[in-house]
């Protein structure tokens, strides 16, 4: 259901919302707003346990559940505030991601053929028009497929303006694709802003060159970074250039190399292997109280 309120203030939301929990028998209501309140928590939770969704630093007692898949986890900050009263599931093994991800099998090409290249929603044509300048300058590179995910606020238009024009590159640009599984699993290398896409890549064990659109990823794409789970090209945002540049040279080297697009794709996949909503459902579902 579509409330139609104002996500900035949940409080606009609660004359609705306690018409719907006191009309029907809810079991369990699962939050997922970085707007969340305690005071929120507080009121729903007088109708049947909550749970919350995200990394935003929220300290509530009244919290059945907290999931936070990031990989960047304050362990400190969950120690302190939540104790055996509430369920705590921490990690990107929790991300929750869609069916098509789950039980993902893949096999490595010999040779690199395609890399699929997606920055979200959004997307950045400076870092993307940089990214491709400098792969028309390596031979090497000039023989692989590009499917390049166009977001929903980045236009077909703009895109083929700044990336089909100056040199014969195979470039598909996709938009509103319904299987982001089947398009992974057809793709030897990703270049990928760091955001839950990232998560989905590694259900599909693809190697990814990952890099930041937005200050809000910078935590999360180090923790991967330190991990070993992913080659880090840096912040888009701070330099375009300098990030498309560091990308280009670690798809050389994935492009390569077959023993390292293994290596990272099975570290990933290690990471987050797809089942994080099966994780969460099933926690839930030891929560509830029947009758």
């Amino acid at each position: 259901m579509n409330l139609g309120s104002d996500w900035s203030n949940l409080a606009c939301d609660f004359p609705l919302i306690e018409r719907l929990l006191e009309s029907d028998d809810y079991s369990f209501v699962l939050i997922d707003t970085y707007s969340i309140t305690n005071e929120y928590v507080s009121r729903i939770s007088a109708y049947c346990p909550v749970g919350y969704l995200g990394s935003k630093a929220l300290i509530s007692d009244s919290l059945t559940l907290i999931v936070n898949y990031s990989t960047a986890i304050d362990q400190d900050f969950y120690a302190q505030y939540y104790g055996n009263e509430t369920t705590s599931l921490l990690g990107p093994q929790y991300a929750p991601l869609r069916k098509q991800f789950a039980n993902v099998k893949r096999s490595f090409r010999e040779n690199a053929e395609s890399v699929l290249i997606t920055s979200g929603n959004t997307g950045d044509g400076r870092f993307l028009a940089s990214l491709f300048s400098f792969i028309r300058m390596c031979p090497e590179l000039s023989s692989l497929h590009y499917s390049v995910v166009c977001g929903r606020y980045f236009s077909q238009e703009q895109a083929e303006c700044e990336l089909l024009s100056g040199g014969e590159l195979s470039i598909d640009l996709l938009s509103n694709v319904s299987d982001m599984a089947d398009l992974m699993l057809n793709s030897d290398v990703s270049i990928s802003a760091c955001g839950t896409t990232v998560y989905e890549l590694g259900a599909c064990s693809v190697p990814t060159i990952g890099f930041c659109l937005v200050e809000e990823q910078v935590p999360s794409a180090k923790g991967l970074r330190e991990s070993g789970s992913i080659m880090y090209a840096g912040e888009s945002f701070v330099d375009p250039n300098a990030c498309a540049e560091s990308a280009v040279l670690a798809l050389r080297q994935l492009a390569k190399s077959l023993d390292m697009r293994r290596c990272y794709g099975e570290k990933l996949h290690r990471i987050s292997d797809g089942k994080g909503a099966l994780r969460i459902a099933e926690a839930v579902s030891g929560l509830i109280v029947v009758g």
